[in-house]
């Protein structure tokens, strides 16, 4: 009986040595797993950047409106509308100019994030307008990269790198492509095939139906000074019913303001790093716009397609860096 009354408080005895032994590195290991929780929160998606984007500000006036869809699952529904728009900007905290402004009864359905704190106040909203997520504060700076630009130009007919299909002529009805610029005169059908087109100047006149051919590829569009779509203006997707922007891709290397005129439909992406992107009276946007500024006013809107949160644009922009965060660590602490 002794022997065995023995055994047992030794065998006690061990099991809380042991316990004692673990427990630094059951806390350790606890603490590790919450800091990967904390920095995997922390980490934005490398993919698509928040949208729309300005680099300096985003402005939304007279009933403008910022939504979202997600065009792999089917078209946008005004009636239904997605709520996972993601507004951003890169704020300047010693200009009172920069950030996000929503005036006269603009509405984000979804988040809207700067990179300032709230003291800073570069989030504003005036004369009932509202939005439907949370505001982040602190968020990490999106880098803005420059573009590289093809060292040729497109010429007749869209090459070398691409084809266009249409009547050419400066007629109505016709395009053209003079001293390395594009223009599209009233009422012209053109469709782009997929491939890379790099212009001095893209104009679309009024009535424009700008087509994305094939069933598959991306058409990507340089521009070095000056992007123009007119009254009515149509750049639409292969098959409009689904409303795919992810094979439409204009990049703008210029400073004027990318001038998106009224009741245009976009399907597509625009990077414009160095430019101010105007969207105005009744113009529609589906996809995403990322620019050194962002102005929405009179009824225009812009529907956040998710799908393109699965595309790379790493030649383009890089993710956030993560915002500075309280240190993480553990300490073993032996009671007496």
């Amino acid at each position: 009986m002794k022997k065995s009354t023995s055994v047992l408080i030794s065998g006690v005895f061990l099991f809380a040595l042991f316990c004692l032994a673990v427990q630094p590195v059951i806390a350790q290991n606890a603490v590790r797993q919450l800091r990967e929780r904390v920095e995997a929160n922390l980490t934005p998606l490398s993919g698509a950047p928040p949208g729309p984007f300005g680099d300096y500000r985003v402005h939304l006036n007279q009933n403008a409106l910022v939504d979202s869809y997600d065009s792999r699952v089917g078209p946008y529904d005004p009636d239904n509308p997605g709520e996972n728009s993601q507004v951003a900007s890169n704020c300047n905290p010693n200009d009172d100019g920069s950030g996000v402004k929503l005036e006269e009864n603009s509405v984000v359905l979804g988040d809207i994030s700067v990179t300032t704190s709230e003291e800073e106040g570069r989030v504003n909203f005036d004369h009932n307008s509202t939005f439907t997520g949370q505001v982040n504060y602190n968020v990490g700076a999106w880098e803005l990269k420059p573009i590289s630009m093809p060292d040729w130009h497109t010429t007749a007919g869209g090459g070398p790198e691409g084809e266009i299909i249409g009547t050419t002529g400066d007629k109505p009805g016709e395009y053209e492509i003079i001293s390395n610029s594009f223009r599209a005169s009233n009422n012209a059908v053109v469709t782009f095939e997929p491939g890379v087109y790099h212009f001095d100047h893209l104009e679309l006149k009024n009535n424009v139906s700008f087509n994305i051919g094939g069933d598959e590829g991306m058409v990507e569009i340089y521009v070095g000074g000056s992007i123009t779509f007119e009254n009515n203006s149509e750049l639409l997707p292969p098959i409009e019913f689904v409303g795919d922007t992810t094979r439409l891709r204009i990049y703008y290397d210029g400073t004027s303001t990318v001038d998106l005129s009224n009741n245009v439909k976009f399907f597509g992406f625009i990077y414009a790093p160095n430019a101010l992107i105007e969207v105005r009276n009744n113009d529609q946007i589906y996809g995403n716009l990322v620019g050194k500024e962002v102005f929405l006013w009179n009824n225009a809107a812009v529907h956040y397609d998710e799908a393109l949160g699965d595309q790379d644009f790493s030649h383009i922009l890089g993710p956030p860096a993560r915002p500075p965060t309280e240190r993480l660590d553990w300490q073993e602490v032996i009671a007496e």
